[in-house]
């Protein structure tokens, strides 16, 4: 092939302790000088089988030298190509022979190479191409497809292949209009470009072969559509509901997304996170809910991170009986979750409430430094916990060790007995 000898030689069989080349490509022009290995395919002193059966092992078609290679790993005999160099011996790169395997019978008619190859397709077909030219590579886009619509902000996989090409590809670039996104220098060739925002994209790919030929796909649009953000309403309970305290109130949301999926939603009680539910049906109960008054919300985030946020709903949690009598005394709402109880000048508050740990008792009216009782009252009249203090404006209450619920604090110092409610966490 222009003047020069092409032909496969075993270094091993003529180099001491097997230490050159296995059975390789060589090349010749007739001299010691310009007889050498083109390339070492398998390397080190593995063999490369280069098939001779049923035709010739080397073809010449049009100075581009073809051969078929057996591959162990596929086990397979593909078709190769070389121009003489290393970097020019390769296998050839043809999205049409990719399940094709057993390339044998090579054949060369005019600038015509003939093979036949099987295929789980086909089976057993002749195959042909334009060998031994530089033919200008073909590049398509295959995903996405024209004229696909995305949600954003979207991600869109990008994928590029070859088509009808026997030479190397040295790169490929997806373009956006004008803008490159992305250069890939090896199969496969794709690309993910993410967080596209709403509009119209015109997408592109350029294939760069190894002589410098740039070719570039047909343009492939794609819109990406602004997201519609979910709905989401409360069911239950009904607004402006009323409960008797302490109150169980079952929560339930409907939330849909008309554009994608309703990734979580959360139950508010004003600005309070009461829980998160991530899989329908949306429902969760609160118990043991003290007396007062209540806002609640659902909040619904969808696939894209969108949140929507439901009407109010508006509760009442009314006290319970005091189910004993403070001699007389009047009890008292402050509008907050805790109960002042006064008479006069006294009172009691319980704070926080509802509490976890420690209660803080404020009483107001006592005489300072005298000894007061404090006792923890069940809701059903059972005295659980009492101790005595030395009476503050502030005293303090381990109420670790109770179970979930709501309680009583009586207040008793000398005649005075007041008493307030809490709800244990």
């Amino acid at each position: 092939m222009n003047g020069i000898l092409y032909f496969t030689a075993n270094a091993n069989d003529y180099t001491p302790n097997d230490s050159g080349f296995g059975n390789e490509l060589y090349r010749s022009d007739g001299t010691e000088a310009g007889t050498y290995l083109v390339k070492d395919i398998t390397p080190g002193t593995g063999s490369t089988n280069i098939s001779s059966r049923n035709g010739n092992a080397l073809v010449n078609v049009n100075g581009t030298l073809y051969f078929t290679v057996f591959d162990e790993l596929f086990t397979k005999n593909s078709l190769w190509q070389s121009d003489g160099t290393g970097e020019g011996t390769h296998a050839v790169q043809d999205n049409n022979l990719a399940d094709v395997s057993n390339v044998s019978n090579l054949t060369a008619v005019g600038t015509q190479l003939f093979f036949t190859g099987y295929s789980y397709k086909y089976g057993y077909e002749l195959y042909a191409g334009n060998a031994g030219t530089n033919n200008t590579p073909t590049v398509i886009i295959t995903s996405p497809v024209n004229n696909t619509s995305y949600v954003g902000p979207a991600d869109i996989p990008l994928t590029a292949e070859i088509q009808n090409f026997t030479g190397t590809i040295k790169k490929i670039q997806f373009f956006s209009g004008t803008t490159l996104l992305a250069t890939q220098n090896f199969y496969p060739y794709t690309y993910t470009w993410h967080k596209v925002p709403a509009g119209d994209y015109y997408f592109t790919a350029k294939a760069t072969d190894d002589k410098g030929v740039v070719t570039t796909s047909e343009v492939v649009h794609v819109t990406v559509l602004a997201n519609k953000p979910p709905i989401v309403s409360i069911t239950s309970p009904a607004d402006n509901s009323s409960y008797a305290g302490p109150a169980t109130i079952p929560l339930v949301a409907e939330a849909s997304d008309a554009d994608g999926k309703i990734k979580k939603v959360q139950f508010f009680s004003g600005t309070t996170l009461l829980a998160t539910q991530n899989f329908y049906p949306y429902t969760y109960t609160w118990h043991n809910v003290p007396a007062g008054n209540y806002s609640f919300t659902a909040q619904a985030m969808d696939d894209k991170g969108v949140v929507t946020t439901s009407a109010v709903v508006h509760v009442s949690v009314k006290a319970p009986d005091v189910p004993f009598v403070s001699m007389g005394k009047a009890n008292v709402s402050d509008g907050s979750n805790a109960k002042l109880f006064s008479t006069g000048s006294f009172g009691v508050k319980a704070s926080p409430n509802p509490a976890r740990n420690i209660l803080n008792i404020y009483t107001s009216g006592f005489e300072q430094n005298k000894n007061v009782t404090i006792s923890v009252v069940s809701v059903s009249g059972t005295v659980l916990k009492t101790i005595q203090k030395t009476s503050n404006q502030m005293m303090q209450l381990d109420v670790s060790s109770l179970g979930s619920g709501t309680y009583f604090i009586k207040v008793t110092s000398g005649d005075k007995v007041l008493t307030t409610q809490f709800v244990k966490l």
